[in-house]
């Protein structure tokens, strides 16, 4: 995003840096607006007493993700974002980090994204256990009051009826979902039910052994 360079190391795939709400903000933006990208901006205009223009800022923007597979991430947020009771169409993402000192929630409709985040400047400053210092306890409920009373005021420059795009080709199979109501099919012809213990089969019984990945320098991490 131009703002932040996120390290190449394997432990990024765990949320192990921090970033800004809004670096966050503007990277939800991304999943609302098609995948395109748009940088995040505070200024767009400046105007005299008279009206008269004196500066634009033009918007920065790209591709990020194709439509498909950014419309895939769509219908993955919506279904994490359930029970809030709102007439919009909604996604989003509850995020928690180490020891309980940050709650996040990243809200998108197809006409605004808002970022919540609950934490302290000091990092000492945290919750005791998971039940109240996880993102859907802390950041979560903020969302939604912003939510309900935006769908409330009428003169709010925002529509509540507006749906996200869906983009042109198939997206979905259908799945005949008889066969497994008694649990999977094994090969000997009996049924098998994820909930009834573990069946080594599942997986197969082949040893798969470590693997190196070069893919990441070694002298890129270690100190000076």
């Amino acid at each position: 995003n131009g703002r932040y360079i996120v390290p190449k190391a394997p432990s990024i795939c765990l949320g192990a840096t921090d970033l800004s709400v809004m670096e966050m903000t503007g990277a939800y933006t991304t999943f609302a607006n098609n995948g395109i990208y748009n940088k995040p901006r505070f200024i767009t205009k400046i105007e005299d007493r008279n009206g008269r223009l004196l500066y634009e800022e033009e918007p920065e923007e790209r591709q990020a993700i194709e439509e498909r597979p950014n419309y895939v991430m769509v219908e993955m947020l919506r279904y994490a974002s359930g029970g809030m009771g709102l007439e919009s169409q909604v996604g989003g993402k509850t995020g928690t980090t180490n020891d309980y000192v940050d709650g996040w929630f990243m809200g998108i409709t197809p006409s605004l994204v808002v970022g919540t985040w609950v934490g302290g400047e000091d990092r000492w400053i945290r919750f005791l256990d998971l039940l109240y210092g996880q993102g859907a306890y802390m950041a979560k409920p903020y969302f939604k009051k912003v939510m309900q009373r935006l769908e409330k005021d009428e003169e709010a420059d925002y529509d509540k009826t507006a749906r996200f795009h869906i983009p042109p080709g198939d997206l979905g199979i259908e799945m005949d979902c008889s066969k497994y109501e008694h649990g999977l099919p094994s090969e000997g012809g009996d049924t098998f039910n994820e909930y009834d213990g573990f069946a080594e089969d599942v997986f197969g019984d082949e040893e798969l052994l470590p693997r190196r990945d070069s893919s990441f320098q070694r002298d890129r991490f270690e100190e000076q």
